[in-house]
């Protein structure tokens, strides 16, 4: 299911009149209440529970949301440097709350695990992985440095030349691994792009 996120509208506006008096408080109130403008042709429009918030390494977050009359609930990513008026504490707040959101959505590849000669690169038991995963085999190439806050791009191409690309964390084992021959364990997933948020009124 495709998902998009509400614009989180940050503190009050204040409006100058003609005369140059500030507005009152109660048309900043309005104000800080305004509907979501308007969708672009890739946005999809939803209104739902936020379940829960978890910390998905500044400035991003996962948000559950559900949708309790449809009887299913959704995950989606929030770029808090992205979305308007957003922060760790304002998005703290919404559990509990119904937001309305504009999200996108788009089908990914999720890496889960890299395997060398039958061994884990990052310390994977294969009972920990969910059946039905799909498997590259080729030549592994990635950054020759360690990831920071953000992952890297990490690249599997087979004898082919057909390649699969993932965003992942670089450890030093998967870069001692490079230009060797590897087995990556993925999957598809639907990717939920919140891009404008705010709580609801109700």
């Amino acid at each position: 299911m495709k998902v998009k996120m509400l614009i989180a509208i940050g503190g009050m506006i204040a409006f100058v009149s003609c005369s140059g008096q500030q507005s009152s408080k109660s048309d900043q109130t309005a104000a800080g209440k305004a509907a979501l403008p308007e969708m672009a042709d890739d946005e999809i429009r939803e209104f739902g529970l936020v379940k829960q918030v978890e910390d998905a390494g500044y400035p991003f977050a996962t948000l559950t949301i559900e949708f309790p009359e449809r009887g299913f609930e959704e995950y989606f990513t929030l770029n808090m440097e992205e979305v308007e008026g957003v922060d760790p504490g304002v998005v703290n707040k919404w559990k509990g709350r119904y937001v309305e959101f504009y999200y996108t959505s788009s089908l990914s590849y999720a890496l889960l695990d890299i395997r060398q000669n039958g061994v884990s690169l990052i310390g994977m038991n294969p009972d920990e992985l969910p059946e039905g995963l799909r498997k590259a085999s080729g030549t592994l190439d990635c950054p020759e440095e360690p990831s920071g806050d953000l992952p890297g791009t990490v690249q599997i191409m087979d004898a082919h030349a057909d390649s699969y690309s993932f965003e992942f964390f670089i450890t030093p084992e998967i870069i001692n691994a490079r230009g060797q021959l590897v087995e990556g364990y993925f999957e598809e997933r639907s990717v939920n792009n919140i891009t404008k948020i705010r709580p609801s009124k109700k």
